[in-house]
């Protein structure tokens, strides 16, 4: 709804409406515009004392009912759920980015684990033939065979301990599920028999 001074003059008539436009309109275009939406019922316009006051005709077919209403409230509530929550996907989105920008490149991480894990076997390997190896030994074999048995022990367990706190990185902020991930680039853990052991 928009107000003008009653004149009739047209620079006064309608100042305020042209003073609204920021003046992009001259006055006498803003009252033959007036005038012609009155002429077309798009607009109506009242006196109240020396000022006019102008207003946009209402179609009624186009009123909005309480129940479109409520519905278009309940439309508006979702959209600014989804889109809250879409801001906060976002951040954890740069997040994880920066996270995993930070971190070991899935190259490098991959040939780390594939080294590890060759030498864990065949640590495990040497490790199942001196425990096998049937008959008698000497003294010297035996503190030989025992302490390269604990050196391995210790290396198994460093390395275990450095890949797991690798994985863990490399994969914090990885999607899906990590058994898939392990299964994708070929990772296979030592069997729960043989770390019972060498944890003995």
């Amino acid at each position: 709804m928009t107000k003008a001074k009653k004149s009739t003059s047209v620079q006064d008539k309608d100042a305020d409406i042209h003073t609204n436009l920021n003046n992009t309109l001259t006055k006498t275009s803003v009252a033959k515009a007036l005038d012609k939406l009155t002429d077309k019922q798009l607009a109506f316009s009242k006196t109240y004392g020396k000022s006019i006051i102008y207003s946009v005709a209402q179609d009624e077919n186009n009123v909005v009912t309480p129940d479109e209403m409520a519905k278009l409230d309940s439309q508006m509530e979702k959209l600014s759920q989804k889109l809250s929550s879409l801001k906060e996907a976002k951040v954890e989105k740069v997040n994880e980015l920066k996270s995993l920008n930070s971190t070991l490149p899935t190259l490098e991480a991959q040939s780390l684990l594939t080294q590890l894990k060759v030498q864990n076997h065949e640590a495990a390997q040497r490790l199942a033939s001196c425990q096998t190896q049937n008959g008698q030994i000497s003294v010297h074999d035996k503190q030989r065979i025992e302490k390269e048995y604990d050196t391995n022990i210790n290396l198994w367990k460093s390395r275990k301990k450095l890949f797991n706190e690798i994985f863990k990185t490399v994969t914090e902020h990885l999607p899906g599920k990590v058994s898939d991930f392990k299964d994708e680039i070929g990772i296979e853990e030592d069997p729960q028999s043989l770390e019972s052991v060498l944890v003995e």
